[in-house]
């Protein structure tokens, strides 16, 4: 039996979100039966990877995607399936027994589950799992996002006229402001960006020098300042910043160093003071309590940061071992900016022992990451009354 997998299925899992994960991780236990053939679709492949990068960062996200589609086929979605769902809306109608107009999402929904012989679409409404035919679209709710990548995923027919193939570029090619002055100078081959890449400010001064292979950074990019002095240095490997990135202040004097991997920040970042000196005191998470057993059962725990900080987020889990988050984490509710919060719930008689590990991720007053954590050990019982 063929199953397809819809984008709310895929993120549930990836995202592992509750209480939906539950069943869309059995869905995806099928793959280890004979009986059934697992299929998605590029579309809701993207759609997966846009709200697991949200989560995770788009290198976890990519590497889940990766081993989600190495067990999955995936169907093509191309212009053919496109074109004929515009032009069978009508014809569908009147096949499908609809009453009203049916959205074109369901339309190439169902040609692409038709075309591959898909009996079985699943899909969570919002938590339920349903098997459904082809007729039973018209219980669809409408999904914006499948829209979107729908029309500007699609490839736009070639004209039949004779255009002049252009060149790839090769070579160094330079721009140049208005007033004459070099914007930038640009090492290319067969068309991708290969060797060094230079911008300048318009008085003639360097701005940015960065080194590709093959179209990906790989090795160190450098900003400076409109004076010449070194703001920026940052290391990659492959198109991901891998090592420390180095931030200097206007006078030359170091400013911060962040530690790299896999493009992803980690827990060590070491700002410096204007006298040069090494910051000692960062931003710690701390958390308050409100106890509401013998009232209503509930036990709340909220988060926050000893100083102000942008766009923190807080999580559940376990940096890897380089101090990243590249591990699955959980986040926590956020009621509103810079504060998260947990609340249990404890039966009268009951009793909990939980260890926590808290982690929390955003930017310090000088815009550099900051990743710290902070253990927890939760000891609770609600005698009642």
């Amino acid at each position: 039996m063929k199953l397809f997998l819809d984008a709310n299925v895929i993120v549930s899992v990836l995202n592992k979100e509750y209480p939906v994960f539950t069943f869309s991780s059995r869905i995806l236990s099928l793959k280890d039966n004979n009986g059934f053939q697992l299929y998605t679709s590029p579309l809701c492949l993207a759609i997966a990877f846009y709200f697991a990068s949200k989560k995770s960062g788009e290198s976890l996200a990519k590497k889940k995607i990766q081993m989600l589609s190495s067990h999955i086929q995936i169907c093509s979605l191309d212009e053919y399936m496109s074109r004929k769902a515009l032009s069978d809306l009508g014809s569908m109608i009147l096949s499908m027994d609809y009453n009203i107009t049916p959205p074109l999402e369901s339309v190439v929904m169902y040609l692409l589950l038709r075309i591959n012989k898909i009996s079985i679409l699943v899909r969570f409404l919002p938590l339920i799992v349903k098997n459904l035919s082809a007729t039973i679209f018209k219980a669809m709710y409408r999904q914006f996002f499948f829209v979107l990548l729908l029309v500007f995923s699609c490839e736009l027919p070639v004209e039949n006229k004779q255009k002049k193939a252009k060149r790839p570029k090769d070579g160094l090619i330079t721009q140049y402001y208005p007033s004459g002055a070099v914007k930038s100078e640009i090492e290319y081959k067969n068309g991708k960006r290969h060797g060094l890449a230079k911008r300048y400010y318009q008085n003639g001064g360097l701005h940015q020098e960065i080194n590709y292979v093959n179209n990906v950074k790989d090795g160190a990019a450098k900003t400076y300042f409109k004076n010449g002095e070194l703001y920026q240095h940052t290391p990659y490997e492959n198109g991901y910043i891998q090592g420390l990135r180095m931030k200097y202040r206007e006078d030359g004097n170091l400013m911060a160093e962040v530690p790299y991997h896999y493009g992803e920040p980690c827990q060590g970042m070491i700002e410096y003071l204007l006298n040069g000196k090494r910051k000692k005191q960062y931003p710690t998470i701390e958390v308050t309590r409100d106890d509401q057993l013998l009232r209503s059962s509930k036990y709340t725990l909220r988060f926050s940061m000893s100083e102000r900080m942008q766009s923190v987020m807080f999580y559940e889990g376990t940096l890897d071992e380089n101090g990243c988050m590249l591990n699955e984490l959980d986040n926590f509710y956020s009621p509103r900016p810079g504060i998260a919060e947990i609340t249990l719930e404890l039966p009268p008689g009951s009793f909990i022992m939980k260890e926590f590990n808290i982690i929390a991720k955003g930017k310090t007053k000088l815009g550099n990451p900051y990743i710290t954590q902070r253990k927890l050990n939760l000891a609770l019982e609600n005698p009642g009354i």
